[in-house]
């Protein structure tokens, strides 16, 4: 039952009602954003989630660039649309200039968080507005990687002959990593290069 205020004039809902559906929702929806802003879901390093980052006044959803995603200072990321994956999301995301920025360089204390779906009304996209021509990040490089050596995945038990070789090479000053091929199912030592 909606009542007159009798101080000026205007129909409200009483304070002892139910809000609608439509409204509760509304507040539901604005408590997750406080709760997600209030407590963000740590982002750690290699943890391969899509991440919220602050663009300016927004927060946007970014994707990491596997093998890119270790750094301590900075990390590979791409903007994305927040609905995505939905096809809807990357026609919007189009037209919005998200899948013109292509892999950008990410100061890791950019980012807020592991992305939740509470922040997507902070974003550009959520305002209909096209993301800046500035965002405020550089372009990535590419990175390829070239593979040193190759061990077998069924190693004795309590051999690691690959994370072995791979620290005598860092030991020699090459950066080496270990990465797992599951195609093969072999560890592969590798190295990454910078390209332009």
């Amino acid at each position: 039952m909606l009542v007159r205020d009798p101080s000026d004039g205007r129909i409200a809902q009483p304070w002892n009602t139910a809000p609608s559906p439509v409204d509760q929702a509304a507040v539901d929806a604005f408590r997750a954003l406080l709760d997600a802003r209030k407590n963000p879901q740590p982002w750690t390093p290699g943890c391969n989630r899509d991440v919220a980052v602050g663009v300016g006044q927004f927060l946007e959803r970014a994707q990491t660039r596997p093998g890119d995603d270790h750094g301590p200072d900075l990390i590979a990321i791409s903007l994305v649309h927040p609905d995505t994956p939905h096809a809807v999301a990357y026609l919007h995301g189009h037209q919005l200039g998200y899948t013109r920025k292509g892999w950008l360089c990410c100061e890791t204390a950019a980012i807020v968080g592991i992305w939740q779906p509470a922040y997507a009304m902070l974003t550009h996209a959520a305002g209909n507005l096209p993301l800046p021509d500035d965002v405020g990040m550089a372009t990535a490089t590419a990175r390829s990687r070239t593979v040193l050596e190759r061990f077998p995945a069924g190693g004795p038990r309590g051999s690691w002959p690959a994370e072995e070789y791979a620290a005598a090479r860092r030991a020699q000053g090459t950066d080496a990593q270990v990465v797992m091929d599951l195609h093969t199912d072999q560890f592969l030592v590798v190295t990454h290069t910078t390209t332009q």
